[in-house]
């Protein structure tokens, strides 16, 4: 390959960038005319709001949301700080338990593809 197919776009630092262009237009994907929406989309896959969102089971959501209503009612005033450390101790049993029993049966499945593979 010849430079001819790298960037033509200069880095921060003063030297040429030297990625691989694109045959049209001739600049890499982050000195391109939609880089702006690659840095941003990059940005928000990062976030930690993102990633629990993502990663999260979504029956967790409810008791998530619940455990924050706590806080905010806790800090307010509205909610005695013992009721509150009794939500959350209930709510990390119920997600451990739920998180074990999930376990259990992908454990179950793998079992079963490895019986059926023999």
């Amino acid at each position: 390959m010849t430079d001819e197919r790298r960037c033509k776009a200069t880095r921060k630092d003063g030297q040429p960038c030297l990625a691989w262009a694109s045959k049209t237009s001739g600049y890499c994907p982050l000195h391109s005319e939609n880089s702006l929406q690659l840095h941003v989309l990059g940005g928000l896959s990062k976030t930690r709001q993102h990633m629990l969102e993502t990663r999260m089971n979504p029956r967790f959501k409810p008791v998530i949301d619940m455990l924050a209503s706590a806080i905010s009612e806790t800090h307010a005033g509205k909610l005695r700080p013992a009721a509150a450390q009794g939500m959350a101790a209930l709510a990390t049993s119920l997600i451990r338990v739920t998180e074990f029993a999930e376990l259990i049966q992908r454990v179950e499945a793998l079992e079963a593809r490895q019986r059926l593979e023999r």
